[in-house]
């Protein structure tokens, strides 16, 4: 199984057609899928898997949990390491 890590960009709160494709394609491929929990693209990547009802999803936290929106397993980032 593919693990993928979605970085976030404070730029982006919304996902054009194609990210949302390549989201969707990671879906069908069942990867786990590791997103940030940021108000950016972080969350825009969040509310996408969310509508899909992915559940292959890990939530990075640095510090204190700011977006969960599936209540997906958290991982803080220190424990990357």
């Amino acid at each position: 199984m593919t693990t993928v890590f979605i970085g976030r960009s404070r730029a982006v709160s919304r996902l054009n057609a194609i990210i949302g494709d390549q989201l969707d394609d990671l879906i069908k491929r069942n990867c786990t899928i590791l997103v940030g929990d940021a108000n950016c693209a972080d969350m825009a990547v969040q509310q996408h898997l969310a509508t899909r009802g992915y559940q292959n999803v890990i939530a990075l936290l640095h510090g204190q949990l700011r977006n969960n929106l599936r209540n997906h397993e958290i991982l803080p980032l220190r424990e990357l390491r």
